[in-house]
């Protein structure tokens, strides 16, 4: 990686370390880089403003990445695993969202 790159990485992090502690947000819930579904406790009131759309979408990002490397069944699972859907409701979404990107 070329140093203005490195340079560009490293003060991006920091803005991310200050407001993840400017809201209150323990870095233990947001591991995966994603906020859980609903608030937790201890999440900061104002966290969760984002419309339900928005935030299920961004919730859905790993199941999008996955449909991008063209990893079907890594989708499948994912899309299971962070909405609790069964396999044909699975199967039937993420198959959709495939045809929309």
């Amino acid at each position: 990686m070329q140093t203005h790159e490195t340079e560009r990485i490293a003060r991006l992090e920091r803005k991310v370390d200050y407001l993840i502690r400017y809201l209150g947000i323990d870095p233990a819930l947001i591991a995966d880089g994603v906020l859980p579904a609903g608030r937790p406790a201890g999440m900061p009131p104002g966290v969760d403003v984002a419309p339900a759309d928005e935030l299920a979408d961004a919730a859905l990002g790993p199941v999008y990445d996955a449909i991008r490397r063209r990893k079907t069944v890594d989708a499948i699972r994912l899309y299971r695993l962070l909405t609790g859907a069964d396999l044909a409701e699975a199967k039937s979404v993420v198959e959709s969202m495939a045809r929309e990107l």
